[in-house]
């Protein structure tokens, strides 16, 4: 084998080459991360926005039970009353 004269200008673009391909492999890295990232927030607010929405569905439900269980023991007690007003009679 010989001895050949390489150029240093040709480790220079070789190291300019690796740098720049290196910079390439980071950044598309990045982007990805950062959309997973993303994903995941959005995720997670979807999930809290739904579980709010379901504990204040469920709190209207429960008022209203509560609310109707409340207007028949009023009717129930008034006609208890009228009851007791027409055997006093």
């Amino acid at each position: 084998m010989t001895y050949t004269n390489i150029p240093p200008i040709s480790y220079i673009f070789v190291g300019i080459t690796t740098a720049i391909l290196s910079y390439v492999t980071w950044a598309e890295l990045q982007e990805e991360t950062q959309s997973k990232v993303q994903e995941e927030t959005q995720t997670k607010v979807q999930e809290e926005t739904q579980t709010k929405v379901q504990e204040e569905t469920q709190s209207k439900v429960q008022e209203e039970e509560t609310q109707s269980k409340v207007q028949e023991e009023e009717t129930q007690t008034k006609v208890q009353e009228e009851e007791t007003q027409s055997k006093q009679m």
